[in-house]
C-alpha cells in the first residue's frame, strides 16, 4: 500500500509526497519517497485540486501505470521571479 501525503508547503506551492518509481535518468532502481511538484498555490481551492490529484496518482500507482512524463514537463529551477513571489507571500503571512 502506498501512502500519499498531500498539502506539503514548499515555497507556498503544494506538492505531493509519496513512494514513487525513480525518475527517468535516476541511478535508483526501486521506488522511494519523493516530492511531486504540482505548481498549485496553497489556498483552499488548491487543496481541493491537490486532493483530487492525490487520488489520481494513488490509482495510477495501484495499477502500476504511473508515468513521470506527466509531471516532469515544467520541472525547472526556481528563478528570481519565483523568489520574489515567495518573499511577497512571506510579507503577507507576517502581517
Amino acid at each position: 500500500m502506498t501512502l500519499i501525503k498531500f498539502g506539503d508547503f514548499r515555497f507556498m506551492l503544494l506538492s505531493l509526497r509519496a513512494t514513487l518509481p525513480p525518475k527517468p535518468g535516476s541511478s535508483k532502481t526501486k521506488p522511494y519517497q519523493q516530492y511531486l511538484a504540482l505548481g498549485i498555490y496553497a489556498n483552499p481551492a488548491g487543496l481541493q485540486r491537490v486532493e483530487a490529484e492525490a487520488k489520481i496518482v494513488g490509482g495510477l500507482l495501484a495499477r502500476g501505470e504511473f508515468d513521470w512524463s506527466r509531471y516532469l514537463v515544467g520541472e525547472q529551477e526556481l528563478g528570481i521571479g519565483d523568489w520574489a513571489d515567495f518573499l511577497s507571500w512571506q510579507k503577507v503571512l507576517i502581517k
